[in-house]
């Protein structure tokens, strides 16, 4: 992994989530169902839409082999409202052939949980054969997820946060692993550091995400190793801040908000 300064024009503001420190925290671990809105899989890969695939923590964990119950475990921030809000999730298979959309209310039993919470989200798969068929894949070569707190799980509708998650019960990890279509443009993921320059100036560090290194089109083909641990030595991480920065030769292309939090 590497940082380095990034310039101040990259920037736009997005929401919180989560900090290493938030991650170190014990807690009991809550439960939540929830249920597909769509699952399937198709021949017909493309990687056309959102660029953003998953957020995950490390270490990610298998989903579980032949089995319809599946299980994610999630952290929940401090100070965050649920009231209203919905657990939206999207599995994306590495290679594309598998989808699935899934929605968890968070209203109960957050309303009198005390946050920083572990919380796990238990579901159902109509394909148990799909999650068998990558439970021994190694990462990032599995089945990514992409866990969102918005009003509704509609794709048009706007992200408030993203959730990192893992198949795996964790107790402190250090490090996420962003997946992202970049449509191969060099990326990097990019964050606002507290406090500023000496001179004023803001400061910025910027961690390289390395191409996957396969042939064929797929549903994603860059993976950021952020280890949140190392960057929080350079001063205060604005992760409301966080962006994906794609550059398109010299020149930086539509930039990929990152809402996470702290």
């Amino acid at each position: 992994m590497r940082a380095r300064r990034w310039p101040t024009w990259a920037w736009a503001t997005a929401c919180l989530l989560f900090t290493a420190q938030a991650l170190a925290q014990p807690a009991d671990e809550l439960e939540i169902d929830a249920s597909f809105l769509s699952e399937g899989f198709s021949p017909a890969v493309t990687v056309s839409g959102r660029a953003l695939a998953g957020v995950m923590l490390e270490p990610e964990g298998h989903p579980h082999h032949q089995q319809r119950e599946q299980r994610l475990h999630v952290w929940l921030p401090a100070k965050l409202e649920t009231e209203g809000q919905q657990l939206c999730i999207t599995l994306t298979s590495r290679d594309g052939l598998y989808t699935g959309l899934l929605q968890a209310s968070m209203e109960r039993p957050f309303a009198e949980a005390v946050p920083p919470q572990r919380f796990s989200v238990k579901f159902e798969t109509q394909i148990p054969e799909y999650y068998s068929r990558y439970q021994e894949t190694p990462p990032p070569h599995r089945l990514a997820v992409l866990a969102e707190i918005k009003p509704d799980c509609n794709p048009a509708k706007p992200t408030v946060l993203i959730l990192p998650v893992s198949w795996a019960n964790f107790e402190a990890p250090g490090t996420l692993s962003i997946m992202v279509n970049s449509n191969r443009m060099r990326t990097l993921f990019a964050v606002k550091v507290d406090p500023p320059s000496p001179e004023g100036r803001a400061r910025h560090l910027a961690v390289e995400c390395a191409e996957i290194d396969v042939t064929q089109r797929i549903a994603f083909d860059t993976l950021c190793r952020v280890d949140l641990a190392s960057l929080d030595d350079e001063g205060t991480l604005r992760l409301d801040e966080a962006q994906l920065v794609r550059m398109h030769g010299p020149s930086p292309a539509r930039t990929i908000p990152i809402p996470l939090a702290q």
